[in-house]
């Protein structure tokens, strides 16, 4: 099971770091995906980018870095799903990456970790915090795609809302279920971000 936080010491100074910091500090950092992949090895996946370890691990410290296999293993303690460059080939908890690009073979090992809530029903753990909406997390991240979009929820259980959310804008569409973000996306953003009109 992974910790929310784990506490460790850098150079002398000792670090609590956070699942959620760290996955707000991806939101600071360009993914190391957009660029060339393979002059380094260890990598977090957030949402669906790729984050060089120790970046992931300065950005929360405010500067201290660690190497590689160090901040690969803090990571894991968190919870946050990790990809290795491996001869040539991205691997994802040693399975092979399809096409060069994130996300895992297999419909397996792409399953996000769930919680029952109060209202008994099964439903994914949200991956952190969202930046610009206080009190709403982010459940889906789908912003570095060519038609980007984030899908948000808050509360728990039977208070559950969820909402698309414009990662471009801020802004964000009330939904009665995440599936109906489906037919708004067809419609296009307008459908679902006035200010994309």
């Amino acid at each position: 099971m992974a910790d929310d936080t784990i506490t460790r010491t850098i150079k002398g100074t000792s670090y609590a770091i956070s699942r959620a910091a760290v996955i707000a500090a991806a939101a600071t950092l360009r993914p190391a995906h957009v660029d060339d992949l393979w002059h380094r090895e260890m990598y977090g996946m957030i949402g669906t980018s790729l984050y060089y370890a120790p970046d992931l691990i300065a950005a929360v410290t405010g500067g201290p870095t660690v190497d590689g296999p160090t901040a690969y293993q803090w990571l894991d303690e968190l919870g946050i799903r990790r990809v290795r460059h491996d001869w040539g080939q991205l691997k994802s908890e040693g399975r092979r990456v399809t096409k060069g690009k994130p996300g895992p073979e297999g419909e397996s090992a792409s399953r996000r970790p769930t919680r029952i809530e109060s209202d008994n029903t099964k439903r994914v753990v949200p991956l952190g915090p969202c930046p610009w909406l206080p009190g709403w997390e982010i459940t889906h991240d789908h912003s570095d795609q060519r038609n980007p979009y984030v899908m948000i929820r808050k509360g728990e259980g039977a208070d559950t809302v969820n909402a698309i959310s414009c990662p471009i804008h801020h802004t964000h569409t009330v939904l009665p279920a995440m599936v109906d973000a489906r037919p708004l996306r067809r419609e296009g953003r307008a459908a679902w971000c006035p200010d994309c009109a």
